[in-house]
């Protein structure tokens, strides 16, 4: 069998008014076969191979494209070896599989008549696995309109070109209708007078998603922002699922020189996406980035305005994510630059290009080095010191921050008992972890099989989580940290008071110490507001019996005023820079001397 708009058979609709099949069957993204009236399957779409793959695994080679041969006459009502007055109708068969069980499959079967007799029959089959499966969704739809009569050439014509352009999942418009229309808008609009933007919608972090609680959970999510998306934007504006967790809003007839408009639309999208939403008894909150671009400064045809959207899309993620960015000419340049990064990232850990320096964190009190915390550097072969503000970033929206990730807990790990091995008094290493690392499976295990090769005890291993790790399956975490605890490894929250966590939650947490984000120590002699949310923190930590570390400490007020609160613990550029792990031991050896003295 061949795909349907690669066969020469189909030339026998020619006498079926509806020839526009053949392309549009490359689009239907739901198993489709054709069957021709003398019971030979000519083809199949692209959506069946998958289909067709997964049946045969079960069923033994071949055997599903033979068994709908054999069950054609029953499910069509084939008479005297034509077909005859045919009706579009759904039926369903139990095939046996090879380990003994049986594969239900749903069939639905779309006569396509030609002068005086049915010439084809359209078959759309799909292994029935209840609401969720793509097919039960679109077949939902077919019932009702068929109502189980025989289809005319022409409303057989509207529905396969409606499952061409439909994405199955959520009921958008999908890529292919988007395009056309699209492209269809340009060739419509005066653009002297009205502009039209192209906006690329891509959530942040989604894969995680899927990757941590299944394709099921993702495509409930997918389902509800779609619903938000709809409910959020104007009826003129067009939305489109375009795979995946990308989405594309048309928005035309913009007035000239009315970016305000364009804005407006971004702006609605992403507050209305960052609702909390509940699937399953979770609590998921999204967020998304949005790249826009206009016609016709930034493209006069449907491929290049999406081009450049999804460059500006990018851009909004580089800023941090849950924000909007308008296209312009840089951005391209930009992206070839991203894309260069990209690869010799993948190759930094091979190269031997990343190291790590450690800030220490002290102990006013007892006037001591208490710990320190590791913090990756990249030296790139040709570009010199790259910020972690710029790589980190990119290693996270890549994936690479796995494996990256690892390797900075076993040589920080490494690190700590090389020197409690030289003599130094063990003191906790920190070091962060990022939410792909902290939701994988296999991080538990990862963790005990690190501390194993290092020889390092969990005691002096302190992960750090921020409060976005945590929002993501409040449960879940809970769970993680409990199995932490039970290692014996200490656990804290970095920049707390910037995230999206719940007092309720913080109590529930098995965590040790709250560090206190930088952007409030850095105005405390000025702002009222950040002096009184520190000492919010601080008596929050107090009554529920944990540490509390200030980060970012440049300045001898900065520390009084700190002092001043019970907050005994702080690391920043007052007491060290970041710095190497040699520079780091002359600091310890300094200060172990010092205490030593009568």
């Amino acid at each position: 069998m061949t795909d349907i708009q690669d066969n020469n058979n189909i030339d026998d609709l020619k006498d079926i008014a509806e020839i526009r099949y053949r392309r549009w069957f490359k689009y239907i993204n739901i198993p489709v076969f054709l069957l021709h009236f003398e019971d030979a399957l000519e083809g199949l779409n692209p959506a069946s191979r998958n289909l067709t793959k997964r049946m045969n695994e079960r069923l033994g080679e071949d055997v599903l494209g033979r068994k709908l041969q054999h069950e054609w006459a029953y499910l069509l009502g084939k008479q005297d070896g034509q077909l005859g007055s045919l009706q579009s109708k759904q039926d369903f068969l139990i095939i046996p599989a090879k380990d003994g069980s049986n594969v239900h499959l749903r069939v639905f079967s779309i006569p396509i008549w030609g002068r005086d007799r049915v010439a084809q029959v359209l078959l759309l089959v799909n292994d029935f696995s209840g609401k969720n499966g793509v097919f039960y969704s679109v077949n939902e739809n077919v019932i009702d309109e068929t109502a189980s009569e025989s289809l005319s050439s022409t409303q057989i014509a509207k529905l396969v070109e409606r499952m061409a352009y439909e994405d199955a999942l959520t009921q958008l418009p999908n890529r292919s209708f988007f395009i056309n229309h699209l492209s269809e808008a340009i060739q419509s609009v005066n653009h002297r007078e009205n502009w039209l933007a192209v906006m690329i919608l891509d959530l942040d972090r989604f894969k995680l998603v899927n990757d941590t609680l299944g394709h099921g959970v993702g495509d409930q999510l997918l389902v509800a922002i779609s619903e938000q998306l709809r409910g959020a934007l104007q009826n003129e504006v067009t939305i489109a699922r375009m795979g995946g967790d990308e989405f594309a809003i048309l928005v035309p007839n913009v007035q000239a020189s009315d970016l305000s408009h364009i804005n407006h639309i971004a702006e609605q999208a992403l507050i209305k996406i960052a609702e909390p939403l509940a699937i399953d008894g979770r609590e998921f909150r999204v967020t998304a980035s949005i790249g826009v671009s206009v016609y016709p400064f930034d493209g006069e045809d449907a491929e290049t305005l999406m081009r450049n959207a999804d460059t500006a899309m990018y851009r909004a993620k580089d800023r941090g994510k849950n924000n909007f960015h308008l296209y312009n000419p840089a951005m391209s340049t930009g992206s070839m630059e991203r894309l260069t990064l990209e690869q010799d990232l993948a190759k930094a850990l091979s190269r031997q290009e990343l190291f790590l320096h450690y800030q220490p964190r002290v102990n006013l009190r007892f006037n001591r080095v208490v710990g320190v915390e590791a913090l990756i550097r990249w030296k790139h072969h040709n570009l010199g010191v790259i910020p972690p503000s710029e790589f980190i970033p990119l290693a996270e929206d890549t994936g690479l921050i796995v494996p990256i990730g690892e390797w900075v807990l076993r040589t920080a790990c490494l690190q700590a008992k090389e020197w409690q091995e030289k003599g130094y008094e063990p003191i906790r290493m920190a070091v962060n972890l990022s939410f792909r690392q902290f939701l994988r499976q296999d991080f538990i295990s990862t963790i005990e099989r690190i501390l194993k090769e290092t020889q390092l005890s969990p005691e002096w291993l302190e992960l750090e989580i921020t409060e976005s790790v945590i929002a993501q399956d409040v449960e879940m975490t809970i769970q993680t940290l409990q199995a932490l605890k039970a290692i014996g490894i200490s656990i804290s929250i970095d920049d707390f008071g910037t995230g999206y966590s719940s007092l309720n939650y913080i109590k529930r947490f098995p965590i040790d110490t709250l560090k206190i984000d930088q952007s409030f120590v850095k105005d405390v002699m000025k702002q009222p507001e950040d002096a009184a949310i520190i000492q919010a923190i601080i008596t929050l930590a107090q009554s529920l019996r944990l540490g509390v570390v200030a980060e970012g400490v440049e300045t001898e007020e900065q520390r009084d005023f700190l002092h001043s609160r019970n907050n005994d613990e702080m690391q920043g550029f007052l007491f060290s820079h970041p710095t190497s792990a040699e520079n780091l031991e002359l600091l310890l050896t300094k200060i172990e001397r010092k205490a030593s003295l009568p």
